[in-house]
Formats: C-alpha cells, structure tokens, sequence
C-alpha cells in the first residue's frame, strides 16, 4: 500500500515514479538453506511425541445441512479492551498468547479433551534477514501446537507455559507443515482442526501515507480449508472473528463457542490464579 500510494502520489505531482530496492527473494532461500533441518526435525518429534491420533473437535453437527463458511464477530469495548491490555501486560503475556490459551481452553473444555493441537499461524519472516518486512508476498506457516491441560496448573501459570512453548517453535518454522505431520505419524493427514491467527499487520487505513489520495476504508477477506477458526484483528480495540464450515459445525454451536471465550475474557482478573479444573465456561 505504501508503494502504490507512493506512485500515486509521484503522478500526481509530476514527479519520477522510482521505487527502492526489492527485497531479493534469494536472501529468503539461502536463509532457509542454512537452518538445521535435523534439530527441527528432532523438535517436532518431540513435540508431537504424545501425539497418539490426530486432534479432532467433538462439537455439535447442523441440524439441516448447510454449506459455505459461517463468521461471527465480537469487538471489545474500551474498557474491556483497557482490562485485557493490562492482565496480559500485569503478567508478562502477549495478548496473541493470552486469547490462543483461552481458545483452547473453551475447545478442549468443550469438546471434553484432556489435550488437543491448535494450528497457529506465523508471520514466517526472519529477523535477521535484512527487508524481509518490506518483501510482498506470503511468507505466513501454520504451526501445530499441541496443548496439554493439567487439572491443577494454575490458569496464568500455564498461559505464560503456552507462550514459551510457542516462541520455541519459531527457530524451527522452516520446515513446513505439511512435513511435520509427516514427522508426527500422520503424512497426508492433518492433525488439528481448529486455527488462530492473530492479524500483527496494520489494518487502520488512516496510518497509510497516500499524500493527497484519501483511503476511507480498508477490508481484508480470506478463508481456510479447516472447520474452525479465531481470528484477532487489532486496531483502536481489539476484534475477534470466528468462521467455522456451517457443513460441520452448527451455527449455535459457534455461537456458543464465542460466548464462552468472551466469557472468559471477561472473567481474566478474577480467574487468573485458578486451576485449569475449575475454570467453569458460561454461556451468554
């Protein structure tokens, strides 16, 4: 967006449309030809090592059959924006680890599983190589993480675990998805079925530099192969956006999944030292 409005702007008053460097795409794969492969490969397996079957959601089919991709939105107001910023910054935790946690929580509490495999999507792009935040194109991977949920552990204690656990699949994104499954047991075969993203990119059109061109709004649409999927969206306060495959899923279903996160999020202060097992989901 920066580049088109700076040609915009170029034309605009007459002057030369010059553009900088582009960042050179071979930078991107003689970083990856660099990684150990064997320690990531090693990682996963260990990862994964518990991993007996693939991770599967038990949550209410339509009752009449539907098709396409369902979405529901929440968008926390000012206060509970402002109580949420401060619970994760009071305990050290980013917000992205905080809601993947509760996320899960509400799955696994929901689905009456002791432990499942969240996708999370990454960036994908290295510090440490030179541009890359400036490169066009899609560098994002989706990593699995497989959550375990010890009755006992403290509710902030193990959001602060999952967030650990999660920085440490960064040094070893290289690899790919489609090859940690295979790693898991599982090749051709996903392992999860439920995704969080949260979107880190700018959203707000008005913090794009256009010269004279006005942006008055920005929309951004996508979609995923899996049943369900949180989506965080910042900006003034924080969205979320949950779709799930109406084929699978029925839409009360989903509704009550939202609740039950919101629930929580709501809750955060007051729950924050309690065991996982007594954590109770309320339905709006």
């Amino acid at each position: 967006m920066r580049e088109l409005a700076h040609l915009y702007d170029s034309d605009v008053r007459g002057l030369p449309e010059k553009l900088g460097r582009p960042f050179a795409w071979q930078e991107h794969l003689q970083w990856l030809a660099r990684q150990d492969q064997q320690v990531a490969r090693e990682y996963w397996k260990n990862h994964l090592s518990e991993l007996t079957e693939p991770s599967r959601l038990q949550l209410s089919p339509p009752a009449v059959a539907q098709t396409g991709t369902g979405a529901l939105y929440f968008t926390f107001d000012q206060s509970l924006n402002d109580q949420f910023e401060q619970f994760a910054r009071l305990h050290g935790l980013t917000q992205a680890s905080v809601l993947m946690g509760l996320y899960a929580l509400v799955l696994a509490k929901t689905s009456r599983l002791s432990d499942l495999v969240i996708g999370s999507v990454h960036n994908g792009r290295a510090n440490s190589v030179n541009g890359i935040d400036q490169a066009i194109g899609l560098f994002i991977d989706t990593l699995p993480l497989h959550i375990a949920l010890p009755a006992g552990q403290a509710l902030v204690d193990w959001l602060a675990q999952q967030q650990t656990a999660q920085a440490e699949q960064d040094v070893h994104s290289h690899i790919g998805l489609a090859a940690i499954q295979t790693l898991a047991g599982f090749p051709g075969t996903s392992i999860f079925e439920a995704l969080f993203v949260f979107e880190n990119f700018p959203t707000d059109a008005s913090t794009i530099p256009v010269g004279e061109l006005t942006v008055l709004e920005s929309l951004g649409h996508d979609g995923t192969n899996y049943p369900l999927a949180l989506g965080a969206i910042p900006g003034k306060t924080l969205s979320l956006r949950l779709t799930f495959d109406q084929a699978r899923i029925d839409a009360s279903q989903a509704q009550q999944l939202m609740d039950r996160l919101c629930g929580l999020i709501r809750a955060l202060p007051a729950i924050a030292t309690t065991p996982l097992a007594a954590i109770s989901l309320v339905d709006a």
